[in-house]
């Protein structure tokens, strides 16, 4: 019971920190998402036996966008963190025409994407793609791992600024 407890208390102070790391990262005036989004990337590395992979070439975006991004891969790399085992991770992007792909993937366990989930944390990333106007696609499979496609207008007028 006791150790029970101290990894209870241990996932708790881990828990608050990353709070405050996110809430730190979102009340900076100039928020730069590569910049974030990189972080997310070296501290999973740095907590978890993970290799990473990370090749962004994100174009200019309204901040409220930035912010929704950040949240969405966020949960992602939680996500990835709590279920996937994976050994892998690899979060890249790309713009074309009008609207930027980002892509979060991992070579983890995957998880049956028809099945209903427990929690919110699938339903938020849509929720959240939804006020940028995006769509997100996810792909998963027990022998392929999972990958998280965000695909985002990146012209001013269908995202909040």
């Amino acid at each position: 019971t006791a150790q029970r407890l101290d990894t209870a208390k241990q996932l708790t102070d881990q828990c608050l920190q990353d709070i405050r790391t996110v809430v730190d990262t979102l009340r900076q005036a100039n928020f730069d998402l590569t910049q974030g989004l990189t972080g997310l990337m070296v501290h999973l590395q740095q907590t978890h036996p993970i290799t990473t992979q990370i090749r962004l070439n994100l174009p200019p975006l309204p901040l409220q966008t930035s912010y929704q991004i950040y949240c969405i891969i966020q949960e992602g790399i939680t996500n990835i963190q709590k279920h996937a085992d994976a050994s892998h991770v690899s979060l890249r992007s790309s713009a074309h025409d009008e609207f930027l792909t980002i892509e979060l993937s991992d070579d983890g366990r995957g998880f049956d994407t028809i099945q209903p989930t427990s929690g919110f944390g699938l339903q938020g990333m849509r929720e959240r793609l939804q006020l940028v106007g995006g769509v997100l696609q996810i792909d998963s499979s027990e022998t392929k791992g999972t990958q998280l496609r965000l695909r985002i207008p990146c012209y001013p007028s269908t995202v909040l600024s």
